[in-house]
């Protein structure tokens, strides 16, 4: 499924839940969105530090 068909089954779902849920839908969804990019950050910095970790202990120096 690509991403254009799951952003329509979530618009799908979405519409079905009710008005006074959606603030609910909306919070998880931020919290999502905040630890998705939390992982991206710390696999990123991860990365960084073991491809360039002579570099970064030089650098400390």
């Amino acid at each position: 499924m690509g991403t254009s068909e799951i952003k329509t089954e979530i618009n799908k779902i979405i519409e079905t839940v009710p008005e006074n849920s959606l603030s609910l839908v909306l919070e998880y969804l931020k919290e999502l969105q905040s630890q998705v990019n939390k992982s991206y950050s710390e696999n990123f910095l991860r990365e960084l530090n073991t491809k360039y970790s002579s570099l970064l202990s030089k650098l400390a120096k």
